[in-house]
Parts: structure tokens; C-alpha cells; sequence
């Protein structure tokens, strides 16, 4: 791991330095500081003694060379990426959801005061603008009771944020005012390390105090010059950075389009992610040296016609002989509408499948260049020789030091490697804002499932009677099969439909047979290793721009009259493709249209996805798993037995045959600390979502295009996928994010029981289960389900066949409820 740059924990022996030494020593200070001092209560914030205390979020704990975050940790903690905070420190920035926890110094017996109209009164927020050379401007404040609310939990102040999320990739600035009064109604102080900050007559500059004392005078000036808060009254301020989000895979849809580009030059993927140049140096674009040839093209694969009996044995989802099953013969139904194929197609994959010492369980995506931070933090604060090398490195490469602010200029990086002081530069490889584009680690070839209908618009499929195309995408635990599931509805509505397995799903097991099923979810989920998780979803969003891409490798066959007239590729629609997906699917699904509406220099034609389908998906992924009725047991299980000791010796004694739910159920109603167990699931959610905010639907919902047609369904209390927090889980922690019905808000989504006419649509069915949209799977009340099913089905069939996404045809209005 990194040796990080821990700021706050680096300043040692300041009052020495600043002639601040003791609270006794004769200090320059105005009175407006001396008051503040003499207070029973403070902000915590301490920089002087050895007991280093700081709030976040705050970029006193960044990484100076590369911009992530520094999450301080106890020396016999484990330095690897299985400790939440570690994995914290490769995010390039605080999270937007999260809220702030302000600690505070209060006498024995007092209290933070829980007056409201006080709380709002005394915390100040502005987005500010801040240039390379960490220069803040044009601070907009952000209205206490709009924006943000304020929480004493009596002990901490906490900020949070009430519109679901602050601007992801934004710079924020706070300020504490001693509006805020203690149970005793005495105002608030401010501690002495910030005293030393605040104070303007002692220069900290070339003292370890000059950075903080700059971020801190920033602050206050600007929140003095505009208004936002009086200098005098201000007892704590911060500066922080939010996390960006979606970078990694907008550049992954860059790489994919130069990849088309340059085979249509009849070059190859070689050409973006280039072969490694030196052996010696690794961690280049491709340090497996892989011949990328035929990257994107499910033709050259093969495709052959697939038996739909073979299809319904390899899905999990149908069960032709269940009482009430809608269409008897099933398989022979089919048959007579549909067919389906079977092909390959060869997608790059940025995780490491190797099973060797667990590499694909322990190693996340990593960089196909040198992170922008780090190259500009030798140029700017190297020594002399450090700059003067990597120059001349930077220059061999044809790289132009003095102009790596263009973004043609840093693409010139992309599977370089340098070296500095015998060692190689950037060699972890961080995947952030400075170094987006992933390493191609394995080529794999990803079979993929075609069935199109027999007839389109009353004649049969043909090359001159093309067929549109859905991308479906299945939830985790299920396989790409699973959409015969549907008993046929969503299969014959005039549409092909074009399916992948997840990674790590179905057909795409590791070499040592390790797979997602419904027993081991946590090959895909992987909550040990946070980093790997959010890139296990990283990598099947990316595996979906191939599969489109591929769509587009097809067209350049249709246009070029190369295939056979019965070539069944031959009969899909290029030009009109929509998407579908279900549950983790549908999550996929929303990050991936956010990141194919994000306009290229080029276009987005090559990648379009016209309308698209959300059933039952969900946002702030690690809450929903911890609050989720099916999942939530079985992870709250696996977080507590990996850190608690008392709880792993409940295990070994008293669990016996229970299941991980019911274990965990026992131990928290009968024998654990239940606060404890409450704030080890709080802190484990904060630094998981702090991971997972990069690539989170909920972070990225709002970049769809306003003008794309959306459908999106819930099904009120979906066990699966919380519609959103309840606080009936046990010890579950609180998210207002959570579920699928702040998605709903996040996609600007209207109900259609109240307005059908929208393009941008959500059925609210006030029964069902979770997979009532794809899947046959009655319960006591066959007609019942089988009703919701089909409600459900005609929405998305209708929406999917209309050529602009205007229809959502509904059956019966009593199974919807207004929002």
C-alpha cells in the first residue's frame, strides 16, 4: 500500500514553531479569540498533541500527491484493502451522501443544545470553485432547511445533506458559528489548534500549520466577504472535496469508441490499450501483453440456433409444472414464436480473473496511465533532480510537461510508465479523477443470448425486415436465461432481445468453478474487499458499452453487405436499441444509461440506447444490502463475525444449524451491545458508500438525459430491494438515499396511476414481490400473481415496442397506487 501523506497526523510540536506553546504563554491574539478560548465547550479539533482530532469530511486528511482520501488508522490495524478505511483512502474524494459528524469538547454533565432554528443558525455551507493552485472563489451558499438539515445527537453535531446528495466531483467550504450553544445555553468555542489557524497576526507560513492556516483564512474570508458568515462569530471552518463519480467508466466509453475507430481503420484494440513497451516496467495499459484483435465483434465468434428446451433447463426462474402455470406446452409455445441463438462475443475484462492467492477476490480495477496528481505533485513540489527527471522522461514519450492541463495532451499517457528515484512512479495504479481509464487484464469471451421473434409487423424476421433491440439484464444470483421466466409476455412483443450474464454469473464462472448463485452471492457482492465490489459493478456496466458496441460492430456489417442473408445479426435493428434490466440489473442499467447519455467529442451515436427499463432497482447500494429483509441478515452476519470477537465466539457456541439470519437475530435480541452493533453498521456503511458513490445508481441518475424515456417499477415492501429505509432491520443504519424510492426523485420519474402521458414513468403496484416484472412465481394466489405479472409485462412490453416511450399500457388500475 501507499505510504500515504497523513497531514493532520504529521504536525507535531506546532506550538513550538508558532510561539502558541501553552494556554499560560503571552499569545498575539485579538480579544474575538481569547473569548472563544475561555468557553466550557468547543468544537474538537486538535493538531497539537499527540491525540490528533479531526472532523470529516475535511481535506486536511487528502493525500497531497494524488488526491484521494487519508483515513487515519491505528498502527496494528490491518494496512490491507479488506479494512473499510483503507479502501476509503483509494476514493478520490468524501462522499456526497454521507453526512457530516462534527465532534465536540463538552464538560461532564452538558450537552449540544437540540434547538433546531440554533443548529441551522450556527452551520454555514457554500459550493466554491477552487483553481489548480487550491485558490478558492465564487462561493454560493447552500440554505440551511433546503439544502442541508442539522442534528445534535447531543455529543456530535450532524450535517446532512436533505436533497439526497451535494455535487459529486464539487469543492465545498463550511463554517461553525458560535450560534451554537451548549444545554447550559453557553456558546460554543473554538479549540486552540484552531485558534492558531484563525489567528491572522502569527504567519504560519513554513511551519507545519501553513497549509491548514491557508484553507482556514480562505474560508473565513470568503464567508465574511459574502455574507455567508461574520468572521468573528466563525469557531470552525473546513474545506472538502466530494468523490467523482462515473469518471472511470465514461473514459472506459471513450476507450471503446477509439477501439471502433481504429477498426475501422483496420487497426485493433491494441491501438488504445497498447501492448507494454518495456517488460521491466509494469502496469502499463496492458501489462498482460494481450492481443486485443476482435474485441467488440459477436460475429466472428459464431452464433448458432440454441433449443428453447436447453434454454428453460439452464433457467432457475421457470418451473413450466407449477399449479396455475399461464401457458400449458410452454416450451412448445415458445418454439412456435421465437428463436434463439447462442453466440460469443470478446469483451475486455479490467478485474483480475486469475484464482491464484485469491487475486480475483483481493485486486481492483487499476489504471492504464500514471494518476495526473501524482505527476504534478513531483513537477510542482519535487526537488530540482525529481523535476528535471521526470521531465525528461515526459518529454522521450512525446509528452509535453508544460501542457498537461489538455486532456489530448494526458491521453498521450495512457500505457506510459516512469520511474523516480529508482523506483516506479505510481505504481498502485489508482483508478480516480487523474487516472480514469481502466488496465485490460483478461480478454473473455462472453457467450450471449439472442432470441428474436418469428414475425415483426406481421411478416417473418428478415434481413429486410428488421427486428428493434432490448438489452436485458438479469439481477445478481440469476442468470441471462432467466428472462424465459417472463411465461413468453416479454419475449413476442416485437423486439430481439440480446442478454449477458453478469461477471462472475451464469456462464462466466472462474476457472476454478467459483460463481454467483443464490448460495454464494458474496462472489459478486464481495463486501470484504469494497474496492473489488464497486469494480465488479464498474466491469458490468463496462461489459454492457461493449455489448453495445458490438451492436454497432454488427451495423458495419449490415452496411457493408457482408452478411448472409440468413445470418440471423442480419435482422436486428441497429439503429433502434433500448434496454431492460431487473433488480442489479436494472442498477447496471442506470449507470449505464447516465454514462452513454454523457456526450463524446464524437457522438454518442455508436452507443445510443433510445428508451430503457428499470424494474425494482435500488440506490445507496451498501445501506440497501444492510436493510434488505432477504439479503440484510445474511450480511450484517458477515460484517459483525469479521470484527467482533464476542459475536464469533455466539457463533462457535450457540448457533449451531441456525442460518446467518437467524444466528444474528439471536445474538442481537438476547445477548449484544445493541448500540455497538448500531454504530459498527453506521461506520461499516459510511466507508462502503464512500466506495460505492463512484459508480452508485442513486450518484449517477441524475446525468440521464432529461429527454430519455424511462419506465421504472416498484413493488411496495419488495423484500429484496427496500423501497426505501424503514427501521425495521435490526441495527440497520439510516439512509434517506436507500431503495428505490429516492431513485424515483433522483430520475424526476412521474407516476402513471395519476399521469400516463410523461415520457419519464413509474408504476408504484401495491403488490407483488420482487420479481413480479420478469418472472411467473405464484405463490398461494396463482390468479394473483399471475395479474400482477401481467400488469407489469404490458407496461414494459408497451413502453419497449413504442417508438418514442410515450406508452405504458396498464390492464388493471387497481393493482397501482398513487406515489
Amino acid at each position: 500500500m501507499k505510504n500515504k501523506k497523513i497531514l493532520a497526523l504529521a504536525i507535531a510540536s506546532i506550538l513550538g514553531l508558532t510561539a502558541c506553546g501553552d494556554d499560560s504563554t503571552d499569545l498575539r491574539i485579538d480579544d474575538t479569540i481569547k473569548d472563544s478560548l475561555n468557553r466550557q465547550s468547543s468544537i474538537a479539533f486538535d493538531l497539537i498533541s499527540t491525540k490528533k482530532t479531526v472532523s470529516t469530511p475535511t481535506n486536511l486528511l487528502m493525500d497531497t500527491s494524488d488526491g484521494t482520501l487519508n483515513i487515519p488508522i491505528d498502527k496494528d490495524d490491518d494496512k490491507t484493502r479488506a479494512n473499510p478505511a483503507v479502501a476509503m483512502g483509494d476514493t478520490d474524494g468524501w462522499s456526497p451522501t454521507q453526512p457530516f459528524i462534527i465532534k465536540l469538547d463538552l464538560p461532564t454533565g452538558v450537552t449540544l443544545t437540540t434547538d433546531s432554528a440554533l443548529l441551522h443558525a450556527a452551520v454555514k455551507i457554500a459550493k466554491v470553485d477552487v483553481s489548480r493552485a487550491n485558490v478558492m472563489s465564487n462561493p454560493v451558499a447552500l440554505t440551511a432547511g433546503v439544502d442541508y438539515t442539522v442534528i445534535s445527537t447531543g455529543t456530535s453535531l450532524a450535517v446532512l445533506p436533505l436533497k439526497g446528495s451535494l455535487e459529486h466531483g464539487s469543492d465545498y467550504i463550511y463554517a461553525i458559528t458560535d450560534a451554537l450553544v451548549d444545554s447550559s445555553g453557553q456558546k460554543l468555542g473554538m479549540s486552540t489548534s484552531y485558534a492558531a489557524l484563525k489567528n491572522k497576526q502569527i504567519d504560519q507560513t513554513g511551519s507545519k500549520l501553513e497549509i491548514p492556516q491557508k484553507i482556514v483564512l480562505q474560508v473565513e474570508g470568503l464567508m465574511d466577504a459574502y455574507g455567508i458568515a461574520d468572521y468573528e462569530n466563525i469557531i470552525y471552518s473546513s474545506w472538502f472535496t466530494t468523490s467523482s463519480a462515473g469518471e472511470a467508466l465514461y473514459f472506459t466509453k471513450l476507450a471503446t469508441a477509439l477501439t471502433l475507430q481504429s477498426i475501422s481503420v483496420l487497426e485493433t484494440a491494441n491501438a488504445v490499450w497498447p501492448l507494454a513497451s518495456d517488460p521491466l516496467l509494469p502496469n502499463s495499459a496492458n501489462p498482460n501483453n494481450l492481443d486485443l484483435t476482435g474485441l467488440y465483434n459477436p460475429i466472428i465468434g459464431g452464433i448458432t440456433p440454441e433449443p428453447i428446451s436447453d434454454i428453460i433447463l439452464k433457467s432457475s426462474g421457470v418451473d413450466i409444472t407449477a399449479p396455475g402455470f399461464p401457458i400449458p406446452n410452454y416450451d412448445i409455445y415458445l418454439d412456435s414464436q421465437i428463436t434463439a441463438y447462442k453466440g460469443k462475443i470478446k469483451l475486455p475484462s479490467f478485474l483480475e480473473r486469475d484464482v491464484a492467492d485469491d487475486k480475483w477476490r483481493k485486486t481492483p480495477w487499476q489504471s492504464a496511465m500514471p494518476s495526473l496528481a501524482i505527476i504534478f505533485s513531483v513537477l510542482n513540489s519535487g526537488s530540482d533532480a525529481e523535476k528535471l527527471d521526470l521531465g525528461t522522461q515526459l518529454g522521450a514519450a512525446g509528452i509535453d510537461p508544460s501542457n498537461l492541463a489538455d486532456p489530448a495532451e494526458q491521453l498521450k499517457l495512457i500505457g506510459q510508465s516512469f520511474t523516480l528515484n529508482g523506483e516506479q512512479l505510481d505504481s498502485e495504479r489508482l483508478i480516480t479523477k487523474y487516472s480514469p481509464l481502466p488496465q485490460v487484464k483478461v480478454v473473455e469471451d462472453v457467450n450471449y443470448l439472442l432470441i428474436t421473434p418469428k414475425t415483426y409487423n406481421g411478416n417473418p424476421v428478415s434481413a429486410t425486415n428488421k427486428v428493434p433491440i432490448v438489452i436485458y439484464q438479469h439481477g445478481i444470483t440469476s442468470i441471462k436465461e432467466n428472462i424465459l421466466a417472463s411465461a413468453g409476455t416479454a419475449l413476442i412483443n416485437g423486439y430481439a432481445i440480446l442478454a449477458i450474464d453478469l461477471p462472475l454469473h451464469g456462464e462466466r464462472a472462474l476457472s476454478d468453478g467459483t460463481v454467483t448463485t443464490g448460495l454464494t452471492p458474496a462472489v459478486f457482492m464481495n463486501l470484504e474487499y469494497l474496492t473489488v465490489a464497486r469494480d465488479n459493478m464498474r466491469q458490468a456496466v463496462a461489459d454492457l458499452i461493449g455489448l453495445r458496441a458490438g451492436i454497432t460492430t454488427i451495423s458495419g456489417y449490415q452496411a457493408l453487405g457482408t452478411l448472409a442473408a440468413t445470418h440471423p445479426l442480419g435482422y436486428l435493428d441497429t439503429t433502434n436499441v433500448s434496454f431492460f434490466g431487473h433488480s442489479l440489473g436494472a442498477m447496471t442499467g442506470i449507470s449505464l444509461q447516465a454514462t452513454i447519455d454523457r456526450p463524446m467529442p464524437s457522438g454518442n451515436d455508436s452507443f445510443a440506447i433510445d428508451k430503457t427499463v428499470f424494474a425494482n432497482p435500488g440506490g445507496n447500494i451498501p445501506y440497501l444490502l444492510i436493510n434488505s429483509d432477504f439479503f440484510g441478515g445474511t450480511i450484517k452476519h458477515t460484517i459483525l463475525g469479521s470484527i467482533n470477537t464476542d459475536y464469533q465466539t455466539f457463533v462457535g457456541t450457540d448457533c449451531g444449524a441456525l442460518t446467518s439470519t437467524e444466528c444474528f437475530n439471536d445474538y442481537y435480541d438476547n445477548e449484544g451491545d445493541q448500540e455497538t452493533i448500531k454504530a459498527t453498521f453506521q461506520s461499516f456503511a459510511v466507508a462502503a458508500q464512500t466506495v460505492f458513490d463512484t459508480v452508485d445508481p442513486f450518484a449517477l441518475a441524475r446525468d440521464i438525459n432529461p429527454l430519455r424515456p424511462v419506465y421504472l417499477a416498484q413493488v411496495k415492501g419488495d423484500l429484496v430491494v427496500p423501497n426505501s429505509f424503514t427501521g425495521t432491520s435490526k441495527g440497520a443504519p439510516y439512509s434517506p438515499t436507500l431503495g428505490t424510492t429516492p431513485l424515483i426523485a433522483q430520475l424526476g420519474l412521474t407516476d402513471i396511476y395519476s399521469d400516463n402521458t410523461s415520457i419519464k414513468k413509474v408504476a408504484l403496484l401495491n403488490k407483488g414481490g420482487h420479481s413480479s416484472a420478469i418472472a411467473f412465481n405464484p405463490t398461494t394466489d396463482p390468479a394473483e400473481y399471475k395479474a400482477i405479472t401481467d400488469e407489469l409485462q404490458s407496461h414494459i412490453t408497451s413502453f419497449l415496442a413504442s417508438s418514442d416511450g410515450s406508452t405504458a399500457t396498464t390492464i388493471d388500475e387497481s393493482l397501482l397506487t398513487e406515489e
